[in-house]
């Protein structure tokens, strides 16, 4: 038979099934594109990059394919016959295996345990990261530590001396007790305290109060502003400040009350009218009430 003008056994070989490759129409056989072909279909070039390696099987001594070469281990057809070969000869356990170490016992917690290797110090991860956080803690702080009891409850507790100070706690709970029933930051032990002998504003401040917003119009006496215009209520200033007053209805009297808006009310009360400046600025006044 004849492919165009050629004999079949004048075409290219397949290297797989050994075939001839066959010629595309319009092509000569000393076309480069056709020498370079080396498979007659696809299937074949596929079928070639599969690579077989034959072997026997431990069990029966079927031939066995495997993709791998130079397997060493037993290769076996099925897991019948590997479980029936393993059933005929077990496996042999290491000589490791049969070793019987000695306990010891562990440089943390002294609890004795069977160790996996003979450089084995801890029965536990958990016991070589304490061991390393006190080695650690004796090596930064080494002897300079102190053992007193908290303030408020007495426990005892461990303290370097960087952190130690006349009031230790043993946690922020007894420190806010200690604090709260000696009265540590209240009154005028607070930084904030800026004095007077009243501390708060009186019973009759509310009425007090909404009676000045009513008496001013809703209107703030600075700047002509309405609370309407705010979206909310003005605030009420004292004209003498409250703390120089022994007496709240006095404090409290119309004639001390002036409306003004959040702005004018924060231009009245800087300088030295702050209010932590009032025991100075209004000390002769004091000593007139």
């Amino acid at each position: 038979m004849k492919e165009g003008d050629l004999t079949i056994e004048e075409l290219n070989k397949c290297l797989y099934c050994n075939e001839p490759i066959p010629l595309p129409k319009g092509y000569s056989i000393n076309n480069k594109k056709y020498q370079k072909r080396k498979y007659c279909s696809k299937e074949c070039h596929n079928k070639s990059m599969i690579k077989e390696y034959h072997y026997n099987c431990a069990n029966c001594n079927k031939d066995v394919i495997r993709t791998k070469e130079n397997i060493t281990h037993l290769v076996f057809c099925n897991d019948v016959c590997k479980g029936t070969y393993w059933g005929k000869n077990k496996r042999s356990t290491s000589n490791k295996s049969n070793i019987k170490r000695e306990l010891k016992y562990c440089q943390f917690c002294n609890k004795p345990y069977s160790p996996k290797s003979e450089n084995s110090k801890f029965c536990s991860q958990s016991c070589r990261a304490k061991m390393n956080m006190k080695l650690n803690d004796e090596k930064l702080y080494g002897h300079l530590r102190n053992n007193i009891p908290c303030l408020y409850c007495g426990k005892n507790m461990i303290i370097t001396d960087g952190n130690l100070d006349s009031m230790n706690f043993c946690s922020a709970e007894c420190m806010g007790n200690y604090y709260s029933e000696f009265e540590i930051f209240s009154g005028e032990n607070s930084g904030t305290w800026g004095g007077g002998k009243v501390e708060s504003r009186g019973k009759n401040w509310v009425h007090q109060r909404n009676e000045a917003r009513k008496r001013d119009n809703y209107t703030c006496q600075k700047c002509g502003i309405k609370e309407k215009d705010l979206d909310k209520e003005l605030s009420v200033h004292h004209i003498i400040p409250f703390i120089v007053f022994t007496d709240y209805k006095k404090a409290n009297s119309l004639d001390n009350l002036i409306c003004v808006c959040e702005d004018c009310h924060r231009k009245i009360h800087s300088g030295d009218n702050h209010p932590s400046k009032f025991k100075d600025t209004y000390k002769d006044i004091w000593m007139m009430i």
